[in-house]
């Protein structure tokens, strides 16, 4: 029997036998680990940052909300401090809500003119050019600063200071999507009538609409707290024209329309409604039955709470 000295050794572990080379590849692992670590920490933190981003880009959105229930501004004020006040915010968003701000404190300013405090509404219309202001700091897009643009010269125009508004209206050269180049005509043809020129401002707002070609589209632009369509800016030049006008050139505006927007509830019932308003009633009553044949359902509900819609309802079925 082999007694303990006679037994054969047993070898010695790999990492022993190679020591350098273990603690080398050791060493690698767990750097790679290490490595693997981070950039799965950093993926999470991205989804989470792309997560929450997302998230203020909606609460921005339903903002208008808020405006719409909110007589005095605060709370819109309140909620630009909680949630939009991180200096890490990305550009888009950080300049909305400089431009939401703006709007918070112009509802200010309203409120305190109606009481006739001055001191507290020049306040506030001080604090409107400010968030206008250090918006215009911001490295904006093209499209976001001609759109803040815009609104700076709406907030000027109600303000009845048409010389300053004017100067600060973005050239129309310099509008690349349809909708904004629409809004600067629209604010150009309102400065105009401001300055007692309702004639020139009538022949803008007519040529730009005569311009328009190849159907309404689906294009939009974030314009005053929301998205605009060509579709409904288009129709509030042509709303603007008929009130203010009220001349037989502009049937021939929204029968342009009309066709334009051939599948557009929204225009059909606009064009309705212009068309009775400028006395062609069978022109009105033609929209009107396109306006039920793309939503007889809505066209229905609204025709019975509409007293203008309900004249063309009933003249329709009588025929």
């Amino acid at each position: 029997q082999a007694t303990p000295k006679s037994m054969p050794l047993a070898p010695k572990p790999w990492r022993k036998r190679h020591p350098v080379l273990s603690r080398t590849i050791l060493y690698a692992l767990g750097a790679g680990l290490a490595v693997l670590l981070v950039v799965l920490l950093n993926d999470r933190l991205g989804e989470d940052r792309e997560v929450e981003l997302e998230a203020l880009q909606k609460q921005l959105d339903g903002l208008s909300l808020v405006l719409a229930t909110d007589p005095t501004g605060d709370r819109l004020l309140q909620l630009l401090d909680e949630k939009f006040s991180d200096p890490d915010l990305p550009v888009l968003l950080k300049g909305r809500a400089l431009r939401w701000r703006a709007m918070a404190w112009r509802r200010k300013a309203e409120n305190a003119d109606a009481a006739g405090d001055t001191v507290a509404r020049d306040g506030a219309l001080a604090q409107v050019d400010a968030a206008f202001d250090a918006c215009k700091a911001l490295d904006l897009a093209p499209a976001e600063r001609f759109a803040m643009r815009l609104e700076r010269t709406e907030s000027l125009l109600l303000r009845e200071r048409v010389s300053d508004a004017l100067a600060v209206l973005p050239e129309l050269a310099d509008g690349h999507e349809i909708v904004l180049a629409l809004m600067r005509q629209f604010l150009f043809a309102q400065a105009r009538r401001l300055q007692g020129r309702l004639d020139e401002a009538l022949a803008v707002l007519r040529a730009t609409l005569r311009g328009i070609e190849g159907g309404l589209g689906v294009s939009q632009s974030y314009v005053g707290g929301r998205e605009w369509t060509t579709a409904q800016i288009a129709v509030e030049m042509a709303n603007f024209l008929t009130s203010q006008g009220r001349s037989a050139a502009d049937v021939e505006l929204w029968i342009h329309l009309r066709t334009l927007g051939a599948d557009d509830y929204e225009v059909q019932k606009s064009a309705a409604r212009g068309l009775a308003a400028l006395g062609e009633q069978n022109e009105a009553l033609t929209s009107w039955r396109n306006a039920r044949r793309l939503n007889s359902a809505l066209a229905d509900t609204e025709a019975a709470h509409d007293e203008d819609l309900g004249r063309l309802q009933k003249a329709l079925r009588a025929r």
